[in-house]
């Protein structure tokens, strides 16, 4: 159900396609968690804590697409297919518009899977569905304490492809709960965008380049972030304060949007990346992800 990557520094955890089994995650490099070696330091958590383990929600750093912007949905009448880029190709069941966490009907892409202790490499076969078609190669690798993810769609169908892609990042360091002992940092002076629910401002502390926590959280919280625009790289980190242990994400290529989200267990830093591809075009994009003791 599951492969392990290792080198010096890091256990990584990557679940096999098809472990999870929804129709919202990217099924493939599915990170579900990873261990810093020196000090045993484990960083991935489940989005619910009722949730059994794949079956449901996410867990770790877990990718989706078109959570916004769905490929072919609008235009796909009701028991037509549409493409989900990692998943499959799945059926619209009613005229409303797209629910990302609806359980949709999958008939799963073929994948393809190599690689080695250190890596770990995926091939999404293409399938026509109404003109939209894509291959999808993706590849994991361990460099020192660091994780590089690097990306590549291409559109090989008759329709252009506009979507997004992020990882949502189910964080929480060594099973400590979210409160005041973690700080989100990031790379740029951080302005405040939507905030929701009304609980969201009680708990989130914004400063110039941080969000901290006024108390130990006990509700959902969302926000987005600005000023960022115009970067063409950019990182946050999440550090645990006591433990001194934490995480860094990095955004090699242009951010379109910032967003945080969490509850009690889990803290959850997203970075998104708009893709628009016409027939034949490609794009390539990367994320590292480098995990530290201070």
């Amino acid at each position: 159900m599951f492969t392990y990557l290792s080198n010096e520094d890091l256990n990584v955890e990557v679940a096999q396609v098809g472990g999870y089994a929804g129709s919202r995650f990217d099924w493939t490099g599915f990170i579900t968690q990873v261990q810093l070696k020196e000090g045993g330091h484990r960083f991935c958590t489940v989005e619910k804590m009722t949730d059994e383990p794949l079956k449901h929600g996410g867990a770790g750093l877990c990718g989706e697409f078109g959570i916004f912007k769905p490929i072919g949905y609008e235009d796909a009448e009701v028991g037509a297919l549409f493409p989900k880029p990692g998943v499959g190709l799945l059926q619209r069941l009613e005229p409303n518009p797209y629910e990302f966490h609806a359980p949709y009907p999958i008939q799963p892409f073929h994948v393809d899977v190599s690689g080695d202790h250190r890596s770990i490499s995926y091939l999404v076969h293409p399938v026509d569905c109404r003109g939209y078609s894509f291959h999808l190669a993706k590849r994991i690798r361990l460099q020192g304490s660091s994780i590089r993810i690097d990306y590549s769609l291409t559109n090989s169908g008759s329709k252009t492809i506009e979507t997004q892609e992020y990882i949502h990042n189910f964080i929480r360091i060594d099973d400590h709960p979210i409160g005041p002992g973690y700080r989100l940092g990031f790379s740029f002076p951080i302005k405040i965008g939507m905030m929701e629910p009304l609980y969201t401002p009680e708990v989130l502390q914004v400063s110039d380049q941080a969000v901290t926590f006024q108390e130990a959280v006990s509700q959902d919280f969302y926000c987005r972030l600005g000023g960022f625009e115009g970067l063409n790289e950019l990182s946050w980190e999440l550090i645990h304060g006591p433990s001194r242990v934490g995480m860094r994400e990095t955004a090699l290529f242009p951010v379109s949007m910032i967003a945080v989200w969490g509850t009690s267990h889990v803290v959850s830093p997203e970075l998104f990346i708009d893709l628009l591809l016409e027939p034949g075009e490609t794009k390539r994009w990367s994320r590292r992800f480098e995990f530290f003791k201070l």
